[in-house]
C-alpha cells in the first residue's frame, strides 16, 4: 500500500494514522451513505439535506444503480483473486465478503 497510487491504496490504510491508530470514529458506508449522513449531522447537531441523486444509471452497466449491478460479471478468476488478495485487509476491516 505505501508504494500504491493514492487511489488504488486500501481504504483500511487510508484512515489507519502514521502508529497504525483508527484514525477516525465513524465511516460511512456507501451502501447505507443516506442513513449515515444523516446519522452525523445527528451526531454533530446540524440539519443534512440529503444528497440530490444525480448522473444516475438505471441499466446497471455502469454502477449507478445498485439495483441488478453485478461488478463479477467483468471478472474471471485470475482477476477475481487478485483483487481479493489485493483488498483483502479493507474486507476484513469493513466486514465486506468476496465472494464468487
Amino acid at each position: 500500500d505505501d508504494v500504491s497510487d493514492v487511489h488504488w491504496r486500501s481504504q483500511s490504510r487510508i484512515l489507519r494514522d502514521q502508529w497504525g491508530d483508527a484514525g477516525c470514529d465513524f465511516v460511512a458506508r456507501w451502501e447505507t451513505l443516506p442513513a449515515d449522513l444523516a446519522a452525523i449531522g445527528s451526531r454533530l447537531g446540524l440539519p443534512l439535506a440529503p444528497l440530490p441523486h444525480l448522473n444516475s444509471s438505471h441499466d446497471g452497466h455502469h454502477g449507478g444503480s445498485a439495483a441488478g449491478y453485478d461488478f463479477r460479471q467483468y471478472y474471471d478468476d485470475e482477476t477475481r483473486d487478485r483483487i481479493a488478495d489485493r483488498y483483502a485487509a479493507d474486507c476484513a476491516a469493513f466486514g465486506y465478503r468476496y465472494e464468487a
